[in-house]
Protein backbone atom coordinates (compact mmCIF):
# COMPACT_ATOMS: atom_id res chain seq x y z
CA UNK A 1 0.00 0.00 0.00
CA UNK A 2 1.47 3.25 -1.11
CA UNK A 3 1.87 6.63 1.09
CA UNK A 4 -0.10 9.80 0.16
CA UNK A 5 -1.01 13.27 1.20
CA UNK A 6 -3.71 15.04 -0.02
CA UNK A 7 -2.95 18.91 -0.84
CA UNK A 8 -5.83 20.93 0.63
CA UNK A 9 -8.18 20.56 3.57
CA UNK A 10 -11.47 21.71 2.01
CA UNK A 11 -14.70 20.14 1.16
CA UNK A 12 -13.45 18.55 -1.82
CA UNK A 13 -10.06 17.49 -0.60
CA UNK A 14 -12.07 15.31 2.41
CA UNK A 15 -14.07 13.51 -0.30
CA UNK A 16 -11.42 12.54 -2.04
CA UNK A 17 -9.72 11.32 1.63
CA UNK A 18 -12.86 9.54 1.99
CA UNK A 19 -12.43 7.50 -1.51
CA UNK A 20 -8.67 7.09 -0.39
CA UNK A 21 -9.64 5.08 2.72
CA UNK A 22 -12.42 3.02 1.40
CA UNK A 23 -10.56 1.84 -1.53
CA UNK A 24 -7.66 1.11 0.05
CA UNK A 25 -5.21 1.22 -2.62
CA UNK A 26 -3.18 4.43 -0.60
CA UNK A 27 -2.37 4.89 3.23
CA UNK A 28 -3.85 8.59 3.93
CA UNK A 29 -1.04 10.12 5.77
CA UNK A 30 -2.27 13.55 6.32
CA UNK A 31 -2.91 17.43 4.57
CA UNK A 32 -0.99 20.24 3.31
CA UNK A 33 -3.05 23.37 3.88
CA UNK A 34 -0.69 26.86 4.40
CA UNK A 35 -4.06 28.44 5.81
CA UNK A 36 -4.29 25.48 8.71
CA UNK A 37 -2.35 24.98 11.76
CA UNK A 38 -0.16 22.11 11.88
CA UNK A 39 -1.78 19.07 13.61
CA UNK A 40 -5.04 20.40 13.48
CA UNK A 41 -7.44 17.75 12.93
CA UNK A 42 -9.56 17.91 9.41
CA UNK A 43 -11.66 14.52 9.73
CA UNK A 44 -11.56 11.66 11.65
CA UNK A 45 -13.32 8.49 9.98
CA UNK A 46 -13.20 4.70 10.95
CA UNK A 47 -11.65 6.08 14.59
CA UNK A 48 -8.69 7.56 12.86
CA UNK A 49 -7.67 10.70 12.81
CA UNK A 50 -6.21 12.54 10.07
CA UNK A 51 -4.31 16.11 10.60
CA UNK A 52 -2.36 18.99 8.83
CA UNK A 53 0.96 18.05 8.34
CA UNK A 54 2.01 21.34 7.43
CA UNK A 55 2.11 23.43 4.15
CA UNK A 56 4.11 23.07 0.83
CA UNK A 57 7.35 24.59 2.33
CA UNK A 58 10.30 22.54 0.63
CA UNK A 59 11.23 20.97 3.97
CA UNK A 60 7.86 19.13 4.56
CA UNK A 61 8.09 17.67 0.99
CA UNK A 62 11.74 16.64 1.45
CA UNK A 63 10.92 14.83 4.52
CA UNK A 64 7.95 12.96 2.53
CA UNK A 65 8.79 13.01 -1.41
CA UNK A 66 10.89 9.98 -2.00
CA UNK A 67 7.79 7.43 -0.45
CA UNK A 68 4.73 9.50 -1.09
CA UNK A 69 2.35 10.03 -3.58
CA UNK A 70 0.42 13.48 -3.54
CA UNK A 71 -3.45 14.78 -4.95
CA UNK A 72 -4.39 17.92 -5.50
CA UNK A 73 -7.69 18.54 -3.50
CA UNK A 74 -8.22 22.10 -4.66
CA UNK A 75 -11.27 22.85 -6.70
CA UNK A 76 -10.37 25.88 -8.03
CA UNK A 77 -8.18 24.82 -12.02
CA UNK A 78 -5.37 27.80 -11.46
CA UNK A 79 -4.63 26.84 -8.52
CA UNK A 80 -4.12 23.41 -9.40
CA UNK A 81 -2.01 23.81 -12.62
CA UNK A 82 -0.04 26.29 -10.24
CA UNK A 83 1.00 23.35 -7.83
CA UNK A 84 1.35 21.03 -10.35
CA UNK A 85 4.05 23.24 -12.32
CA UNK A 86 5.77 24.52 -9.40
CA UNK A 87 6.57 21.53 -7.51
CA UNK A 88 7.99 18.32 -9.27
CA UNK A 89 5.50 15.49 -7.19
CA UNK A 90 4.44 11.83 -7.52
CA UNK A 91 0.81 12.64 -8.57
CA UNK A 92 -1.53 10.01 -7.85
CA UNK A 93 -4.80 8.63 -9.61
CA UNK A 94 -7.86 8.53 -7.46
CA UNK A 95 -11.34 6.75 -8.71
CA UNK A 96 -13.79 5.59 -6.91
CA UNK A 97 -14.12 2.42 -5.76
CA UNK A 98 -18.01 2.85 -6.68
CA UNK A 99 -17.19 4.20 -10.12
CA UNK A 100 -17.95 2.59 -13.46
CA UNK A 101 -15.17 2.87 -16.03
CA UNK A 102 -15.73 1.17 -20.10
CA UNK A 103 -12.80 -0.92 -21.70
CA UNK A 104 -9.56 1.50 -22.84
CA UNK A 105 -10.57 4.22 -20.71
CA UNK A 106 -7.22 6.03 -19.84
CA UNK A 107 -6.93 8.78 -16.30
CA UNK A 108 -4.01 11.16 -16.19
CA UNK A 109 -1.97 11.58 -13.59
CA UNK A 110 -3.49 13.64 -10.33
CA UNK A 111 -7.22 13.81 -11.59
CA UNK A 112 -10.49 12.48 -9.33
CA UNK A 113 -12.78 10.39 -10.56
CA UNK A 114 -15.85 10.57 -7.83
CA UNK A 115 -18.59 8.18 -6.55
CA UNK A 116 -21.27 6.89 -8.60
CA UNK A 117 -19.04 8.24 -11.76
CA UNK A 118 -19.78 6.03 -15.23
CA UNK A 119 -16.75 6.82 -17.74
CA UNK A 120 -17.78 4.55 -21.41
CA UNK A 121 -15.83 3.15 -24.05
CA UNK A 122 -12.40 4.94 -25.31
CA UNK A 123 -13.05 8.34 -23.07
CA UNK A 124 -9.61 9.99 -22.22
CA UNK A 125 -9.13 11.99 -18.87
CA UNK A 126 -6.12 14.49 -18.89
CA UNK A 127 -4.16 15.80 -16.01
CA UNK A 128 -5.33 17.02 -12.86
CA UNK A 129 -9.19 16.80 -13.61
CA UNK A 130 -11.98 16.42 -11.46
CA UNK A 131 -15.12 14.03 -12.77
CA UNK A 132 -17.90 14.50 -9.47
CA UNK A 133 -20.54 12.59 -8.10
CA UNK A 134 -22.69 10.73 -10.57
CA UNK A 135 -21.28 12.42 -13.86
CA UNK A 136 -21.81 9.98 -16.91
CA UNK A 137 -19.35 10.92 -19.82
CA UNK A 138 -20.30 8.67 -23.03
CA UNK A 139 -18.07 6.84 -25.38
CA UNK A 140 -15.23 8.49 -27.30
CA UNK A 141 -15.04 11.37 -25.26
CA UNK A 142 -11.91 13.77 -24.80
CA UNK A 143 -11.39 16.34 -21.16
CA UNK A 144 -8.52 18.06 -21.36
CA UNK A 145 -6.19 19.33 -18.46
CA UNK A 146 -7.59 21.04 -14.80
CA UNK A 147 -10.85 20.50 -16.13
CA UNK A 148 -14.07 20.49 -13.49
CA UNK A 149 -17.01 18.36 -14.23
CA UNK A 150 -19.74 19.01 -11.89
CA UNK A 151 -22.24 16.29 -10.34
CA UNK A 152 -24.96 15.00 -12.70
CA UNK A 153 -22.96 16.24 -16.05
CA UNK A 154 -24.11 14.54 -18.69
CA UNK A 155 -22.44 14.05 -21.86
CA UNK A 156 -22.80 12.25 -25.43
CA UNK A 157 -20.60 10.36 -27.51
CA UNK A 158 -17.45 12.07 -29.21
CA UNK A 159 -17.68 15.06 -27.31
CA UNK A 160 -14.28 17.14 -26.75
CA UNK A 161 -14.20 19.11 -23.10
CA UNK A 162 -10.73 21.77 -23.50
CA UNK A 163 -8.49 22.05 -20.65
CA UNK A 164 -9.90 24.82 -18.12
CA UNK A 165 -13.35 24.00 -18.85
CA UNK A 166 -16.11 24.84 -15.73
CA UNK A 167 -19.06 22.30 -16.33
CA UNK A 168 -21.78 23.19 -13.74
CA UNK A 169 -24.14 20.78 -12.16
CA UNK A 170 -26.67 18.78 -14.16
CA UNK A 171 -25.37 20.30 -17.86
CA UNK A 172 -26.08 18.41 -20.39
CA UNK A 173 -23.67 18.26 -23.89
CA UNK A 174 -24.84 16.94 -27.06
CA UNK A 175 -22.83 14.08 -29.27
CA UNK A 176 -20.11 15.36 -31.02
CA UNK A 177 -20.03 19.07 -29.55
CA UNK A 178 -16.52 20.82 -29.18
CA UNK A 179 -16.21 22.62 -25.85
CA UNK A 180 -13.28 24.94 -26.54
CA UNK A 181 -10.44 25.91 -23.78
CA UNK A 182 -11.69 27.80 -20.41
CA UNK A 183 -15.24 27.88 -21.15
CA UNK A 184 -18.19 28.05 -18.54
CA UNK A 185 -21.40 25.57 -19.01
CA UNK A 186 -23.94 26.74 -16.21
CA UNK A 187 -25.68 24.33 -14.10
CA UNK A 188 -28.82 22.77 -15.81
CA UNK A 189 -27.35 23.85 -19.19
CA UNK A 190 -28.09 22.07 -22.60
CA UNK A 191 -25.30 22.23 -24.98
CA UNK A 192 -26.31 21.77 -28.67
CA UNK A 193 -23.55 23.33 -30.02
CA UNK A 194 -19.66 24.39 -30.37
CA UNK A 195 -18.75 26.63 -27.76
CA UNK A 196 -15.85 29.01 -27.78
CA UNK A 197 -12.84 29.64 -25.43
CA UNK A 198 -12.90 32.01 -22.47
CA UNK A 199 -16.97 32.37 -23.06
CA UNK A 200 -19.89 31.56 -20.42
CA UNK A 201 -22.68 29.54 -21.93
CA UNK A 202 -26.26 28.60 -20.12
CA UNK A 203 -29.70 28.01 -20.24
CA UNK A 204 -32.08 25.70 -21.91
CA UNK A 205 -30.73 25.58 -25.23
CA UNK A 206 -27.57 27.49 -23.88
CA UNK A 207 -26.73 30.50 -25.27
CA UNK A 208 -23.09 32.64 -25.02
CA UNK A 209 -23.20 35.47 -22.16
CA UNK A 210 -20.72 37.51 -21.25
CA UNK A 211 -17.83 36.22 -18.06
Amino acid sequence: MKNIIIIGSGGHAQSIASEIIINKKFRLIGFLDERKKKNEIIINLKNKKFRILGNLSQNILKKFKKKTEFVIGIGKSEIRKKIDISHNLKWATIISKNSILGKNVTIDKGSFIGSGVIINYGTKIKKHTIINTSASIDHHNEIGNFCNIGPGVITGGNVKIKDFCQIGISATISNNIIIEENCTIGAGSLILKKCSKNSLYYGVPAKKNSL
